[in-house]
């Protein structure tokens, strides 16, 4: 009985110590696939990332000519982007007038 006393906390010692060795494997395995299978981006998305995804086959032809004419702005999305955004501002200023009156 004293025996079988004494070699509980040795066998939670040993299974501390492999809870914590699964836990370092399991960080250390995460940190391995995310390396792998996430490529890194770059805050400005460049006309070589898109020939890159081209070449790699992640987008189509038509769809690299459509975002490379966006990116170099030919597109014209540019200017109904800011025509959408100053009418939506004017609309919000009406409101806000129309609020403070009331």
């Amino acid at each position: 009985m004293i025996a079988a006393a004494g070699s509980v906390p040795l066998w939670c010692g040993i299974l501390m110590a492999m809870m914590l060795g699964l836990g370092m494997l399991v960080m250390m395995a995460r940190r391995w696939y995310r390396k792998q299978f996430t490529a890194p981006m770059s805050e400005n998305f460049t006309i070589e990332d898109l020939e890159r995804m081209h070449t790699s086959g992640h987008i189509t032809r038509a769809e690299f000519t459509r975002l490379r004419i966006a990116a170099m702005g030919l597109d014209g999305s540019c200017e109904e982007n800011s025509k959408t955004q100053s009418s939506s501002l004017e609309e919000l200023d009406d409101e806000s007038k129309d609020i403070k009156e009331g």
